[in-house]
């Protein structure tokens, strides 16, 4: 778990940003060893990852369970209409009906449009008459928790600098439906609630946050947002932002900007940020991050802003989760906009196309593999034991499908089968044994992510050094050849010996009780809007439809729409929407 590596892409262009990288790839101790773990604190650690009562919970409840989105801002300069760009397409998962509902709010000085969810007041990604808005969920490690001694004598008081300290505690009544009432008793130490105790221990756990009791600052910023006029002046609203989002603006000036928001903890830098801190007095926060040094830029020299939850800056750590490595799927984004002198709205629309059935992994990975096959595909196989003898043909044939391949998870594809198969057993391969367990498939493959997997195929190349020998006796090649080897000879007894009908199967957006649309990783809502004078404009798409009602003709009128990738005009000129047939309806 590396706590730096410096070849993943960021938001921020790493040759125009002010702060330095520390050059520190691994988290260390006091004495400069790289920190690692028993067999019992990565199980502990397991149970946390999966948080699947967590999960379980707010599923049961009908929240939101799903974090991600992408956005692009390009300036008026890369703009092939002289104006700028903006899209915005935040991933909170569908269901019907749709999570999130579109929005124009027009009066006491506001005129916007776009998208909000319950709970969250006014427009959250949108536009208004000068500029265009979008947010993505920010990786801020904005907790920590630390371990409380408490008083074998007194389980509600704990030790803080010295002295027994009493936690505040209050009780709240809960009504059970069809049940009674549970009353529960909160307690709270000088750094947040107690989440967990361990009374044999004489231990208990709490959790403190940056944002408690300035959750409710956000709603000023979103405010001033409705009402900014400039890249400026939306940039400057977002100093209010409490929580961790990424914020990006365009206006009607052809400016661009992102801002990396949060409260940012100062921390202790004795303590490993990703574990429990002792909580006794000696190890406090010391203040938090100025906004200002916190991510941001204002108009790049290459005149577009990506983020896809990627890393927001080459010297931003990587802290509980992700570790953001050298794959990263905003990375084909980048690569995609760089290609163009002059970049069209309907690009963005191709752009968000590609990437949603882009495969990242393999645009990184399997160029290695390839070159492996070329230089060594005899001398790798031959490695095998005698019982592990591969089908040589089979393996040359699979070859020819990935050398062909375009990288996308497109319906039918061979390709994307076999490649799935083989990094699936490249992980087995490297992995399992020396960890000892899988607690899951899923968890598993989280842990074990690409970028790990490129660590250790690179093995002195690397940028981030892998401290421990997985590769063991075999050479890099050997072990892609052969982990390919095996992906087709399990591929052979699961789909059977004729490879072309490996196909691959992308899945569907599930609508139901409405007709599903084709799988794609995409926005839940999506709009991609044109910053022009002297009118800004957008196009936008909130499958399948802007109604919670089932009787409603916009129950679901734009789930054939977003099938087609298709997109509609964002109207808020009242002639336009009178003439348009929306008025009244």
């Amino acid at each position: 778990a590396w706590r730096n590596d410096p070849t993943s892409p960021t938001t921020v262009p790493p040759t125009e940003d002010p702060h330095k990288w520390s050059g520190k790839t691994h988290w260390t101790n006091d004495t400069g060893q790289t920190i690692v773990f028993d067999p019992e604190s990565a199980n502990r650690a397991v149970a946390v990852l999966e948080q699947t009562e967590r999960l379980r919970l707010a599923g049961r409840m009908g929240l939101m369970t799903k974090w991600g989105s992408y956005c692009i801002a390009v300036s008026a300069g890369k703009s092939a209409t002289g104006s700028a760009l903006l899209v915005g397409g935040p991933q909170m998962g569908f269901r019907t009906p749709q999570i999130a509902h579109e929005i124009h709010l027009s009066g006491a000085g506001i005129d916007c449009i776009g998208m909000g969810f319950a709970g969250i007041p006014g427009v959250l990604i949108g536009h208004n008459q000068y500029l265009a808005w979008s947010t993505t969920t920010a990786v801020n490690d904005q907790t920590d928790v630390f371990i409380e001694t408490l008083n074998p004598d007194d389980a509600a008081q704990y030790r803080f600098k010295g002295q027994w300290k009493r936690m505040e505690k209050r009780v709240e009544t809960i009504p059970v439906a069809g049940g009674e009432q549970v009353k529960l008793e909160v307690f709270r130490t000088v750094h947040g609630p107690v989440v967990q105790w361990d009374k044999p221990h004489n231990i208990a756990y709490s959790r403190q946050s940056t944002y408690w009791d300035r959750e409710t600052d956000t709603t000023g910023a979103m405010y001033r947002f409705q009402t900014a006029k400039s890249v400026a002046e939306f940039g400057d609203a977002c100093k209010l932002i409490s929580t961790g989002h990424n914020f990006f603006c365009a206006d009607q000036k052809g400016d661009i900007g992102f801002w990396f928001c949060g409260k940012t903890p100062i921390r202790d830098p004795s303590v490993d940020p990703r574990l429990p801190i002792p909580g006794e007095g000696d190890h406090e926060w010391r203040g938090m991050m100025s906004f200002a040094d916190q991510p941001q830029i204002i108009n790049p020299k290459q005149g577009f802003l990506v983020n896809w939850n990627n890393k927001p800056a080459v010297w931003w750590d990587n802290y509980d989760t992700p570790a953001w490595g050298g794959i990263w799927h905003s990375a084909r984004i980048a690569e995609l906009l760089a290609a163009k002198k002059y970049v069209t709205p309907e690009d963005l629309r191709n752009v968000l196309l590609d990437i949603g059935t882009n495969d990242q992994a393999a645009e990184v990975l399997l160029p290695l593999l390839n070159e492996a096959l070329k230089k060594e595909f005899k001398v790798a196989l031959s490695g095998a034991k005698p019982e592990e003898q591969p089908d040589w043909m089979a393996t040359a044939k699979a070859a020819g499908y990935l050398a062909a391949w375009d990288h996308h998870a497109t319906e039918g594809s061979v390709a994307k089968t076999i490649f799935d198969a083989w990094l699936q057993q490249v992980r087995e391969d490297l992995f399992s044994k020396p960890f000892g367990f899988i607690p899951s498939k899923d968890l598993f493959n989280t842990a074990m992510q690409p970028s790990l997997v490129l660590h250790v195929l690179l093995a002195k190349k690397s940028p981030v050094p892998v401290g421990f020998d997985y590769l063991g006796a075999k050479t890099p090649e050997a072990v892609m050849v052969q982990a390919l080897a095996r992906a087709v000879t399990k591929l052979e007894k699961e789909r059977g010996p004729q490879m072309a009908a490996w196909r691959y199967t992308r899945g569907a957006i599930n609508f139901s009780p409405l007709v599903s649309i084709p799988s794609t990783d995409r926005g839940t809502y999506i709009q991609i809007v044109e910053c022009s004078k002297p009118q800004v404009r957008g196009t936008n798409i909130c499958p399948p439809g802007q109604s919670e009602r089932i009787d409603s003709p916009h129950f679901a009128d734009q789930r054939e729409l977003a099938g087609w990738f298709f997109f509609k005009p964002m109207l808020t000129a009242r002639d336009e929407i009178e003439k348009s047939g929306a008025a009244g309806k």
